[in-house]
């Protein structure tokens, strides 16, 4: 085999090592996540969502767009609040007490 052959081989089998041996990229987690979504089904105000936010205890605020309720999901049940306004995204205070923007 001519040199330049030895190399370009020495070469690629050198790539296929390194990523054989690599681990996941950087910002990969090799930990599986749940994923849960929830629909109308589930007691949100609609299944379409405008915005969703978690707060400081834990919850998700959800709003849907142009409707008179918002969502809040406590990780077991959903609750129904009366809206702000169409299009706002609710936010949870330090306090526990939602504001928007």
């Amino acid at each position: 085999m001519p040199p330049r052959w030895r190399r370009i081989a020495s070469a690629l089998l050198v790539s296929l090592v390194v990523v054989a041996l690599a681990g996941p990229a950087a910002g990969q987690s090799s930990e599986r996540t749940n994923w849960r979504f929830l629909t109308s089904n589930d007691g949100l105000v609609e299944s379409w969502t405008f915005d969703a936010t978690r707060g400081p205890s834990g919850r998700l605020f959800i709003s849907h767009g142009e409707v008179p309720e918002i969502s809040v999901f406590d990780g077991y049940r959903v609750e129904r609040l009366p809206s702000p306004g169409p299009y706002l995204t609710v936010r949870e205070g330090s306090d526990g007490r939602r504001s928007t923007r």
